[in-house]
């Protein structure tokens, strides 16, 4: 006890140790209360670097005269230096030499700085802790090395700016801090065998780690260098080069890192190797990182021999990284997600919901620079066959709503005044995998931004159980976003399952207030669809229950689309299925399969990330069946444009060959999943067994799809569209999704074609206001915008989709009969009026 009374009552330690817990909560502030604000964190250096200054005073005066009275104390020496190091890293804040901090380099400042810390307590330390104490000096010490040696670009500065408060000496500060470990180790009383040899642990294992994650480096490095020549050397391949490397790279965090390296990661500059530090250079929507560890990787071994563009492609095919790879006209780094307000409103007999969502984006940065705008881009995930049926932006308080418009147009708009005039517009843009885009801009730290977006969707199907699934996001920060939740039913429903959270405000109507959270669903007993219909400009839209039928199929040739998905019971049990039909795989050819060969032919595809089968070389598509199994990775298809592999896949397809495809499992990957969007498949998919009675039965599923009708399965539903003027009874959500899906089978692959423009689709689009491939919702800041780029809205349509709505929108002789009605009523009303004045 009296060695720790001694410390209790060493002043020195005391004032140390609480200068440093000040620093420590001084430094966070900005963090926890205005995070990147330039005011507030410039004050927080200068807080941490004079509280350091205090103590280096008090130290100066009481314990370290000279050297040898530093030597001697040199645990109050560490204390300081923990002071610097905490100085350092806020000056960081305003001068970034270095990138944000990887967590683990993070954790081990922590850790090393109360390790400095512990340096007054080994005496009294059991032995085993002493040399683990030495053990993390060691490690430090190789860590501070290399700091140290980073910084050698930054010492000129820091020597010719040291007359300037001596600020600029913080570049030292990891040089002095490795030093003083060298010297502490070497003092007389710590001169001893097992701290020696901790110390010695500690640095083998520093590189240890450095040569593991080198060596790992290199040989990853190696598999993008050997697919990337394979691609360019196989004359039969078709895909790019960049594909063939997604489909081989081991899918990791390591391999994510590698590919990150100068777009996230900073990494050696391949110009210049003696520039030691090398900013990402390309725009890349995630905080961009320090990682010493890849820093030393790239030095020697350099990054990957791909592109950045290429490697983005790649990382947007291994990692759903499409969001944050999205083409930016101004930054978005300081942008978070404030308040979420989402209004439901699902129609059970009809099998179809409508969501608006009001999102609020709050923009935190502070700094006093010339220009504070900032964009905000949101991924909106939709079921399958949902559309956004309407969109609005507040400008100076008040709700503007959207005009749709030709792709093109909406695209022209935004990019010249977001990146030439820095004035109000809103865009939304449709993207394959049932996702759409919205750009917001300006988002400026003066309020807080507000956007509703408005989303019509197929509830889905499940055996007798109907489900809605919430629409979420990708987007700025939302960990600390509060949400609202109102969901009305229009139709009495059974079993009604709803998440934790909501409460019942009417029979049925329902409210949550909370945290956001983004992966919710409520389910309920499906419903029998009603005969129900919306007309609108002299067309009907009748909804009727979607019911599979069944074609003869007569199988000859069974194709196998095999990737990482795939297991051997999959394969056999397809196989045993096949029969005497020929099995075809694709490697860098088509490749028969044969009981004796399937495991030797199917290795190496069942280690691909994903496949991407080549449709074109199915030959005799009438007979034929393509059996995938949906990966969660892929590329999509408008990642392939103009490559070898799109281009013979259009010409395929536009000549009326539609591929059989039956997908095993529930998962569909990017790549089939458009092509089934576009209806440029036959798709049917389920178990094994299903699979099983459609080859014995020799049938597969009809299209019941037609220029008229459309098909959405997953809700069971069928939309038909007829020349004639019948009663409303539906709201105008059945049109909207009749003619979003109708537009997509019209499109087909056309899609693919570069500047590829259908008015006829485009006007079926605008009359029903749903953003497709052809169309987007754009709102501008004026008239005269509108004017400017050719974007008007005086055609026949629904116009923006709207809760107040309540969905049949009268045929002009009902308006007629409305007027005539309106105006008896106003004549009798005036009628009994003046009587009532001449009685009286």
């Amino acid at each position: 006890m009296k060695p720790l009374i001694k410390f209790a009552s060493d002043s020195d330690f005391i004032i140390g140790v609480c200068l440093i817990l000040l620093s420590v909560f001084i430094f966070l502030i900005p963090d926890a209360i205005f995070p990147e604000s330039s005011e507030f964190s410039f004050s927080v250096f200068i807080a941490s670097y004079l509280i350091s200054v205090i103590y280096f005073g008090i130290l100066w005066f009481k314990k370290i005269h000279n050297f040898y009275g530093f030597h001697a104390n040199m645990e109050y020496g560490f204390l300081h230096l923990v002071l610097c190091l905490i100085s350092a890293y806020a000056l960081n804040r305003e001068i970034p030499i270095f990138e944000q901090s990887t967590m683990w380099m993070q954790v081990l400042l922590v850790i090393q700085s109360i390790a400095f810390i512990s340096l007054f307590f080994q005496k009294i330390f059991p032995l085993w802790l002493t040399t683990f104490l030495f053990v993390i000096l060691g490690i430090g010490f190789a860590f501070f090395i290399y700091l140290a040696i980073y910084l050698i670009p930054v010492y000129p500065v820091g020597i010719i700016g040291f007359f300037v408060l001596g600020i600029t000496l913080h570049a030292f500060v990891p040089l002095l801090i490795s030093g003083s470990i060298l010297l502490f180790l070497l003092r007389n009383d710590n001169r001893k065998r097992r701290n020696i040899l901790g110390f010695a642990a500690g640095v083998f294992i520093a590189l240890l780690v450095v040569a593991t994650f080198v060596i790992q480096w290199k040989n990853t490095n190696s598999i993008i260098t050997k697919a990337s020549d394979r691609s360019l050397l196989d004359e039969k391949n078709d895909l790019p080069e960049w594909t063939v490397i997604a489909r081989n790279l081991p899918k990791n965090s390591f391999s994510e890192k590698i590919l990150k390296s100068g777009i996230v990661y900073s990494a050696v500059s391949e110009e210049n190797i003696w520039r030691l530090f090398d900013l990402p250079s390309r725009s890349f929507d995630e905080v961009r990182k320090h990682d010493p560890l890849i820093m030393i990787a790239t030095f020697f071994n350099g990054r990957p021999k791909l592109n950045a563009d290429d490697r983005i492609k790649v990382l947007k095919a291994m990692y759903d990284s499409r969001h944050y790879a999205q083409e930016r006209l101004w930054s978005g780094e300081n942008l978070k997600t404030s308040h979420v307000l989402t209004n439901i409103r699902i129609f059970p007999n009809l099998h179809i919901g409508y969501t608006e969502k009001i999102i609020s984006v709050r923009n935190d940065e502070m700094k006093q620079s010339w220009n504070r705008s900032q964009e905000a881009i949101y991924t909106f995930h939709m079921p399958e066959g949902a559309v956004v049926t309407s969109l609005s932006l507040w400008i100076n308080g008040k709700e503007e709503k959207a005009i749709l418009t030709s792709k093109n147009k909406a695209d022209s708009a935004y990019r010249t005044i977001v990146g030439y005039e820095s004035r109000d517009p809103s865009l939304v843009r449709w993207h394959e995998g049932n996702t759409v885009s919205v750009r917001i801009f300006p988002c400026t730290p003066n309020e807080d931004r507000r956007f509703k977006i408005g989303i019509t969707a197929p509830l889905t199907q499940k055996a007798k159980v109907m489900e809605y699934e919430n629409i979420w996001f990708d987007g700025p920060g939302c960990g600390k976003a509060d949400e609202s939740i109102k969901l009305v039913l229009m139709d009495d429903v059974n079993n009604l399952t709803l998440p934790s959270g909501f409460e019942k405000l009417t029979s049925n109507s329902f409210f949550y207030d909370g945290k956001y959270n983004a992966g919710w669903a409520c389910s309920m007993e499906s419903q029998i669809i009603r005969d129900n219909n919306f007309s609108f400009d002299g067309n009907s839209y009748k909804i009727e229950p979607y019911k599979k039928s069944y074609s003869a199929f007569e199988l000859k040739n069974l194709y196998l689309d095999i990737n990482k998905s795939w297991d051997n019971n999959d394969l056999k049990k397809v196989m045993s299925l096949a029969g005497n039909n020929n099995v075809f795989v694709y490697t860098d050819k088509l490749v028969k399969v044969t009981p004796q060969n399937l495991n030797e032919v199917s290795e190496d595809l069942r280690k691909l990330n994903f496949s991407v089968f080549p449709l074109y070389e199915i030959k005799f598509p009438a007979n034929s069946l393509l059996i995938t199994k949906g990966s969660f990775s892929s590329p999509n298809l408008s990642d392939l444009s103009e490559s070898s592999f799109s281009l013979k896949l259009q010409e395929y397809l536009l000549a009326a060959y539609k591929i059989k495809l039956y997908n095993l499992g529930n998962e569909l990957s990017p790549f089939i999943k458009t092509l089934k969007e576009l209806r440029a498949i036959e798709y049917d998919g389920g178990d094994i067994n299903y699979l099983s009675e459609l080859i014995s039965d020799k049938k597969f599923i009809s299209n019941q799809e037609n220029s008229n009708t459309v098909v959405i399965s997953n809700a069971a539903i069928k939309i038909t569209e007829t020349s004639d003027t019948a009663v409303s009874n539906a709201p105008d959500h059945l049109m909207r999704l009749y003619s979003y899906n109708n537009v997509m089978f019209r499109t087909g692959i056309n899609y693919l074609k570069e500047g590829y423009y259908d008015s006829t689709i485009v006007n079926k689009a605008y009359k029903a206001y749903v953003v497709s491939p052809v169309t987007s919702l754009v709102v501008l800041e004026s008239q005269q915008d509108y004017k400017r780029f050719g974007i008007t809205d005086e055609g026949v349509s629904l116009k923006n989709a709207s809760m107040k709505s309540s969905g049949a929108v009268p045929e002009p002789h009902e308006w007629l009969l409305i007027t005539v009605l309106a105006g008896l009523c106003i004549f009798l009303y005036l009628k009994n009026k003046k009587v009532s004045q001449i009685l009286k």
